[in-house]
């Protein structure tokens, strides 16, 4: 068995739970009632824009405060969800829509996680719930138990410190800086796509273009031939006929010179 996993193969931490799952019970359970869009429910790590280096220290408070949980912005569903019998594994749901939480923690926002990373539009509050109490250090030291008891401090590498003096370490496995670097791609993928959509529109704009203009030039050239043909022969026939009365001319010419005289 790997290092790290349970007896039935499962990575700590790690739930079969997901959105599809959710859904399929709403879309049984809740049949007149609207399923709720993609971004209503949606992974925990959707909060996060930017963790700026801070990757595994955010995944590791994630998955401490919030079990890994799934990201939903209505309540009534989540605790139906919640209270359903058929969800045998563990799981955890986040309530999105919240209000700023009251702190009264020490003033030193330069040390704070949640100044250290950018937080999606709308998720603020969630934001400082999460993270607002959050203190990266370099490296986990007894001393910081005697500061704010409710303070938790972690280090750059997801290693945690709790007020309780629980000490956590494992909670970050890579995940959320792969995520956030995928997400970054796709989106960089979507802006290029969009690019060479509305290139391709000019293109065929133009070739559309291009292809009337083709047109009316070999509409124009053909004229211009039927034209230049017309010519040549009025050209011909006037050549004909200059050669027809030269020949006249010759001719009469020739029997002028060789009619005979009258004698006196």
């Amino acid at each position: 068995m790997a290092k790290g996993h349970h007896k039935d193969g499962r990575k700590p931490h790690s739930f079969s739970i997901t959105i599809k799952d959710i859904k399929l019970w709403l879309e049984s359970h809740l049949p007149r009632q609207k399923m709720p869009a993609d971004k209503d429910i949606s992974s925990i790590m959707d909060i996060i824009i930017n963790a700026n280096g801070f990757e595994d220290a955010v995944e590791a408070v994630l998955r401490l405060k919030t079990g890994n949980g799934w990201l939903i912005k209505d309540f009534s569903n989540a605790l139906k969800i919640l209270r359903q019998s058929f969800l045998k594994e563990p799981f955890s749901l986040v309530l999105r829509d919240l209000p700023d939480p009251q702190s009264s923690l020490p003033q030193d926002p330069k040390k704070y996680l949640l100044s250290l990373i950018q937080i999606r539009e709308g998720c603020l509050p969630l934001g400082k719930r999460l993270f607002g109490n959050v203190i990266v250090v370099q490296t986990l030291t007894q001393d910081l138990l005697n500061l704010h008891p409710n303070i938790i401090f972690v280090t750059p590498k997801g290693e945690i410190l709790t007020s309780e003096g629980v000490i956590h370490k494992g909670y970050s496995q890579g995940i959320l800086k792969e995520y956030l670097s995928q997400k970054k791609l796709y989106i960089h993928l979507q802006k290029k796509v969009g690019i060479l959509k509305r290139h391709l529109s000019q293109v065929r704009t133009r070739f559309k273009t291009l292809k009337i203009e083709l047109t009316q030039l070999e509409k124009l050239l053909k004229e211009n031939e039927i034209e230049v043909e017309k010519y040549k022969k009025q050209q011909d026939g006037i050549k004909e006929e200059e050669i027809q009365t030269k020949g006249i001319f010759k001719i009469h010419l020739f029997t002028k010179r060789r009619k005979p005289k009258k004698d006196k």
